[in-house]
C-alpha cells in the first residue's frame, strides 16, 4: 500500500516559525534578561507562550531571552508540562524576574503552593535551599495528565503523584485546601513556602541586571580611560629611558652619588606605585592570550527566496526535549547575515538550525534551514574559521530549506537523532521527496514572490503552508481543483511559473541539489568501479534496478520484477535501461547517460557504505539517439516541416467527436474517427500556437453518462528550434482533476514531469535508419486496418500515465467502425491501470508492447516522419549497495515512513511478507497505542473521527458509526464517501488520518478525506 504522510505536516507545519533576535529595537526585538526564583530555580525552560523560542535558567535563576513584541506572554516550563505562565510588559528587570507571586497574578495563598511545589519537585522538603535544581527533569513529567500545573493548582483538585527519582509528589485535598506533599525513603513530608524571603530574592536579582546595564552602558567610557591611561604609562617609560642615557655619559660626584641614591630611594617609592599598572598590564595580556585561543567561527548566509530586505538571523541548538535554544543572532542586510560564534559554543553532538524573521515585498516572512551537527559546522570553518552557503548550501535559508525541514520534521524526532543521522536522512529526504519540497517552495514563492492573491480563510504564509502540507499528495503535485482552494482561480498559473523559476534559480539549486557533504572525485570513481548497486526505481512497487558499473565506463542493467502467481522474483527481459554509461570527471563531477543518449549530472547528496543518494538532471540533451530502443514513430504520415506538423494539430474537435456518439446511441462512424483523430495530437491535444502552449481536451460528462462538453486546459509549454528541427515540451507539474476528469499525462513518481522531444526526420536521420525498424506510437497508426473495440473494456489496453497512452476505448492501434459500441464512460475518461497487471508492468521504461498491451508494429522512419522520445528531467535515486535493503524499500508500504535505525520495526523482504503484513499491529504499536485519538476535517470541524486500538486491532469512529479495518488498511464500509464500495486508510499517526476511496483496486488519491488531531497539532505549533 503506498502510504500518504502529508497529513501530519500540516499539523506540524509552523514549527519553524519560531521567532527570535536580538535587543536592537529597530528590528522590533526586545532582549528580556531576566530570573526565575522561588530560590533560585535552574533549569527550567522560560519560552514565549506558544512557540519553542526558549531559555533555560541557569544556576543563578538567570535567563536571557529575545522576543519580537511586547507585551508577551511568558510559560516556565519543565519539558512540555508548563510550571506557570506570567505576561512581561517590558525588558526591565521589575517585570523580568519571575517569582511565584507572579505566577499567581498576586494571589499569595496559590503563589504559596507554586513555590511549595517548586521545591518539591527540586528535592527540597524544608522549603529553605537556595538553589533548586530541575535539570533533566523532562522525563519524568512526559506521562502526567495535566499539561499546567498552575492551573491544577486553581482548581483545587488532588492529582494522581509525580515521581521524581525515589521521591513521590502529590497534590492532596484536604478539606478546602489544597496541600503539597512528598513521600520519601518511607516518610512523608508536606512542604510549606514563605513568600517573604522571595521578596528580598528579587530585589537583589533586580539590583544585580541593574547594575549590569548600567556597566555595559558605561564600558565606552571605560576604554576610553584604558587607553589614556596606556598612553600615560608609555610617556613614563620613555622618560624613564632619557634618564637613563643621561646618568650614564655623567661620572657622578660624591654628593652627586648621595643625590643618586636618595633619588634612587625615591625612584623605587615610585616603582611600588607603578607595580598595579604592569599586574593590569599582565593581567590584560594573559586575558588577550585568552582571547586568541579561544577561536571564533563566522557563519555567512543568505535569507532568500527573493532576497528578505531586513530582519534577524538566528542560529538555534535543538535540546533534549526538541525545543530550541538561542545560540546567536544577528542583523540581515540586503539579505546576508554573519553569526559570529565562538567555537567551544558548538557543540560537536549537538544539531543547530538558522531562523530567519523579515520581510519580502512588504510580507512577514520566516524561513529555517538544518545545519546539522556542530562537528561538521567547525569542520568546514578549520581553514580560515569562516563558513559560507558555498560550503553549507543550507545557510541559504529559503523557502527549499523551510520545506525540508518540515518534512524531515513530520518524519523523525530530530530531538532523538544524532547530528550524523540528521544529515543522512535530509540527504535521503532531498532526493526521494524531490517534488513534494519543490511544490511547497513553489506556493511560498508563488505567494511571495508573485504576489499570488490566496482565498478567503489564509490570511498569512503560516496559513498558506499549513493548507498546501495537508493537500499534498506523495507525488508531490497539487491538482487544480487544490490549487483553487489555496489560490483565486486567475492566479493558478503563477503556481505553475514558480515551479519552472524555482528549478530554474542558481542559488535555490544549491539547497535542491546539494549537500555539505564533500565526495572525493577517487573516492566516488573507486566507490562504483566494478560495483552492483540496487534502485527502486519506482517507489513502493515490486519492482528494482540492477546497475553494475563496469570499469570501462559501461553499464550492466538487469530490472527484477515479483510476478506474484509464482511468488518469485524474475529478471524482466528487453527492459530499457535508465542508465547505460558513466563517468567521474577530472572536475570530480559524476555523470550517467541514458539509453537515449542523454548526458545527467549525478548530484551525490551522501554516500556511505550503505550506497549512495542523489539527484541526477539533466546536462546535455543535445546529442540524443533518436534510433533508441524507447523512440517511437508518432504516424506513418509524413510533413515538410515542424510548422507542418503542427498547424495539422491545432484544431482537435473532441466536442464533435463526442456528440456523435452521444446522438447515435454510442456509435461513432470510422470517418469521423479518422478526421477528428487525425488532427488531435496524441489523442486529445492541440497546439496553441500563439501562445506556444500544448493544450489538451476532455470530454465531461453527466452522473448518467450522457456527454455534457469537452473541456481546455493548459498542459505544458513547447519551443521549435527549426536549425535541429527539433520540439521541446515541458510538461507543467500539475494534475488535472476538474469536474473529476483526472489527466495524468506524464504524471510519474520519480520525475518532476518528463520532457518530450519530437524530431522531424531529415535525410540524414532517413539514411541512418534504413536498417533500424523502431516502434509505431501504440493506437495512433490511423493509417491501419479497423477493427472494433468496446470501450468499455479496461483490461487489456489502459493507457499509461507515465507515457501519455489514450484512454483505453481506443486500444489496439486501431479506429472504430460504424456499429461500434462505445459508450461514454461513467468515470474519468483516463484512468490507471488495475489488478494484478498494474503490481507487475512497473518499470519506468517498459516497452509499450509489454506495458500497455497494444498490438504495435515496426517501422523504418522515412524523410518527413515524425519521432518522438521522452525522457524524465530528473531521476531520484538511493542507490543500495544491498539487494536486500532495496527489496526491504520496494515492498515496505510505509516507505520513508520507516522508523530510524535502532527501532523494532523493519519492512518486508518480499511482497508475500508484506501481503500477509499485519498492518493494524504496526499502526497501534507504532502510531496510536493504548490510547483513543480523535481526528477532524480541518475543513470542517463538525466532521471527526476517531482512531483506537484494541487488542493491537485497529477501531474507527465516523460521527458515532463503528467501523472495522482489516489487516491491509481496508475499512469495512465507508460512510465518509457516502458509502462507496471500498476505500482505505492511506494514512495515520498520532497527528493525521487519511482515507481514501479506492476504485478498480487502486487507491483513488485525488479522492480523499484528510483529518487531524487538533490537541496534537496545537501542542506542536508555535508561531
Amino acid at each position: 500500500m503506498k502510504i500518504r504522510n502529508l497529513l501530519l505536516l500540516s499539523s506540524i507545519a509552523t514549527i519553524y516559525l519560531t521567532s527570535c533576535g536580538g535587543s536592537d529595537t529597530s528590528t522590533s526585538s526586545h532582549t528580556l534578561k531576566g530570573a526565575v526564583i522561588a530560590s533560585k530555580v535552574k533549569g527550567v525552560k522560560v519560552c514565549e507562550s506558544g512557540t519553542t523560542n526558549c531559555a533555560i535558567t541557569d544556576s543563578n535563576g538567570r535567563y536571557t531571552l529575545t522576543v519580537y513584541q511586547l507585551p508577551v506572554k511568558l510559560e516556565i516550563k519543565i519539558g512540555q508540562v508548563t510550571l506557570g505562565d506570567v505576561e512581561v510588559q517590558s525588558t526591565q528587570a521589575e517585570d523580568t524576574v519571575i517569582t511565584p507571586l507572579d505566577i499567581a497574578e498576586g494571589n499569595q495563598k496559590l503563589a504559596e503552593k507554586i513555590g511549595a511545589l517548586i521545591h518539591a519537585i527540586g528535592g527540597d522538603v524544608s522549603g529553605s535551599k537556595q538553589v533548586l535544581d530541575l535539570s533533566n527533569l523532562e522525563q519524568h513529567f512526559q506521562s502526567l495528565e495535566v499539561n499546567n500545573l498552575e492551573e491544577a493548582l486553581k482548581s483545587g483538585k488532588s492529582l494522581p503523584p509525580i515521581r521524581v527519582g525515589n521521591r513521590k509528589i502529590e497534590l492532596v485535598k484536604e478539606g478546602e485546601e489544597l496541600k503539597v506533599k512528598v513521600e520519601e525513603n518511607g516518610n512523608t513530608y508536606e512542604v510549606s513556602y514563605n513568600l517573604n524571603s522571595v521578596k528580598e530574592e528579587e530585589k537583589e536579582i533586580c539590583n544585580e541586571i541593574n547594575e549590569e546595564e548600567a556597566a555595559q552602558q558605561e564600558t565606552g567610557t571605560s576604554e576610553s580611560t584604558t587607553e589614556s591611561s596606556e598612553s600615560a604609562q608609555q610617556e613614563s617609560e620613555t622618560a624613564q629611558q632619557e634618564s637613563g642615557t643621561s646618568e650614564s655619559t655623567t661620572e657622578p660626584s660624591e654628593s652627586a652619588q648621595q643625590e643618586s641614591e636618595t633619588a634612587q630611594q625615591e625612584s623605587g617609592t615610585s616603582e611600588s606605585t607603578t607595580e598595579p599598572s604592569e599586574s593590569t598590564q599582565q593581567e590584560s595580556e594573559t586575558n588577550q592570550q585568552t582571547e586568541e585561543t579561544t577561536r571564533t567561527i563566522t557563519i555567512k548566509g543568505l535569507a532568500y527566496d527573493s532576497e528578505v530586505s531586513t530582519g534577524k538571523a538566528t542560529l538555534m541548538k535543538v535540546l533534549s526535549d526538541g525545543s530550541l535554544e538561542t545560540i546567536k543572532e544577528a542583523d540581515i542586510e540586503n539579505g546576508n547575515f554573519s553569526l559570529e560564534v565562538n567555537e567551544e559554543d558548538l557543540e560537536d553532538d549537538a544539531k543547530y538550525l538558522i531562523k530567519v524573521v523579515g520581510k519580502i515585498n512588504g510580507k512577514d516572512v520566516k524561513f529555517v534551514s538544518t545545519l546539522g551537527g556542530g562537528d561538521s559546522i567547525k569542520e568546514k570553518a578549520q581553514q580560515d574559521g569562516k563558513v559560507d552557503q558555498e560550503e553549507v548550501p543550507e545557510l541559504i535559508v529559503s523557502n527549499v530549506s523551510t520545506a525540508d525541514y518540515l518534512f524531515l520534521k513530520s518524519k523523525y524526532n530530530l530531538a532523538e537523532l544524532s547530528p550524523d543521522q540528521v544529515e543522512k536522512l535530509l540527504a535521503e529526504l532531498k532526493a526521494l521527496s524531490l517534488e513534494k519540497r519543490i511544490a511547497l517552495s513553489a506556493v511560498i514563492k508563488a505567494y511571495l514572490d508573485k504576489n499570488a492573491q490566496t482565498v478567503g480563510g489564509i490570511n498569512n504564509l503560516t496559513d498558506l503552508i499549513k493548507k498546501t502540507l495537508a493537500k499534498l499528495n506523495d507525488d508531490g503535485k497539487l491538482t487544480t481543483s487544490e490549487l483553487k482552494e489555496l489560490f483565486v482561480t486567475d492566479d493558478i498559473n503563477k503556481y505553475v511559473e514558480a515551479i519552472g523559476e524555482v528549478k530554474g534559480d542558481e542559488k535555490l539549486k544549491k539547497v535542491i541539489l546539494e549537500s555539505a557533504k564533500e565526495t572525493n572525485a577517487d573516492t566516488v570513481r573507486n566507490f562504483l568501479s566494478g560495483k552492483t548497486l540496487y534502485w527502486n526505481g519506482k517507489e513502493g512497487a515490486p519492482f528494482y534496478y540492477a546497475f553494475t558499473f563496469n570499469n570501462d565506463g559501461t553499464v550492466t542493467s538487469r530490472a527484477y520484477f515479483y510476478k506474484f502467481d509464482t511468488q518469485r522474483w524474475e529478471q524482466m527481459p528487453n527492459e530499457i535501461s535508465p542508465i547505460t554509461k558513466w563517468e567521474v570527471d577530472s572536475e570530480g563531477e559524476t555523470h550517467f547517460w541514458s539509453s537515449e543518449n542523454v548526458k545527467y549530472q549525478f548530484n551525490i547528496l551522501s554516500m556511505d557504505n550503505d550506497g549512495i543518494t542523489g539527484i541526477a538532471t539533466v546536462e546535455d540533451d543535445s546529442q540524443i539517439n533518436w534510433l533508441s530502443e524507447s523512440a517511437l514513430l508518432y504516424d506513418r504520415n509524413t510533413y515538410s516541416s515542424l510548422n507542418d506538423f503542427v498547424s495539422n494539430f491545432t484544431n482537435c474537435d473532441m466536442d464533435r467527436f463526442f456528440r456523435e456518439i452521444e446522438e447515435n446511441n454510442g456509435q461513432v462512424d470510422s470517418n469521423t474517427y479518422e478526421q477528428v483523430m487525425s488532427h488531435c495530437f496524441m489523442w486529445g491535444f492541440e497546439f496553441d500556437t500563439g501562445n506556444k502552449k500544448l493544450v489538451f481536451k476532455y470530454p465531461v460528462f453527466d452522473e448518467n453518462g450522457h456527454f455534457v462538453e469537452t473541456k481546455t486546459f493548459e498542459v505544458g509549454n513547447y519551443t521549435v528550434d527549426t536549425d535541429k528541427n527539433i520540439i521541446k515540451v515541458t510538461f507543467n507539474p500539475v494534475n488535472y482533476d476538474e469536474e473529476g476528469a483526472t489527466y495524468l499525462f506524464g504524471n510519474q513518481d520519480d520525475s518532476m514531469k518528463p520532457v518530450m522531444y519530437i524530431k522531424l526526420v531529415d535525410s540524414q536521420l532517413a539514411q541512418e535508419a534504413q536498417n533500424n525498424n523502431i516502434q509505431m506510437y501504440p493506437a495512433f497508426d490511423t493509417s491501419s486496418s479497423s477493427s472494433s473495440s468496446n470501450r468499455g473494456d479496461t483490461t487489456e489496453s489502459e493507457p499509461s500515465p507515465e507515457e501519455g497512452i489514450p484512454p483505453s476505448e481506443f486500444s489496439e492501434g486501431s479506429t472504430p467502425t460504424e456499429g461500434t459500441n462505445t459508450e461514454p464512460p461513467t468515470e474519468n475518461p483516463i484512468s490507471q491501470p488495475s489488478g494484478e497487471e498494474s503490481e507487475t508492468n512497473t518499470g519506468e521504461y517498459q516497452s509499450e508492447s509489454e506495458n500497455y498491451g497494444l498490438s504495435s508494429s515496426t517501422v523504418t522512419p522515412q524523410l518527413g516522419n515524425v519521432l518522438i522520445v521522452m525522457i524524465p528531467d530528473n531521476m531520484k535515486m538511493l542507490l543500495h549497495s544491498s539487494e536486500e535493503a532495496v527489496r526491504k524499500v520496494t515492498y515496505d508500504p510505509f516507505f520513508m515512513a520507516v522508523p530510524p535505525e535502532g527501532e523494532s520495526v523493519e519492512g518486508p523482504t518480499s511482497p508475500e511478507e508484506t501481503s500477509s503484513m499485519d498492518y493494524e499491529t504496526y499502526v497501534c504499536e507504532n502510531y496510536i497505542g493504548d490510547t483513543s485519538i480523535t481526528f477532524k476535517n480541518p475543513d470542517n470541524s463538525s466532521e471527526e473521527v476517531s482512531v483506537r486500538c484494541e487488542n493491537k486491532e485497529v477501531k474507527i469512529t465516523y460521527q458515532g458509526q463503528e467501523i472495522d479495518v482489516d489487516d491491509k488498511g481496508f475499512l469495512t464500509s465507508c460512510p465518509m464517501f457516502n458509502n462507496v464500495q471500498e476505500c482505505t486508510i492511506a494514512g495515520v499517526d498520532d497527528i493525521g488520518f487519511t482515507v481514501c476511496k479506492v476504485t478498480n483496486g487502486n487507491i483513488d488519491f485525488n479522492d480523499c478525506k484528510y483529518f487531524v488531531n487538533e490537541e496534537k497539532a496545537d501542542s506542536l505549533v508555535d508561531f
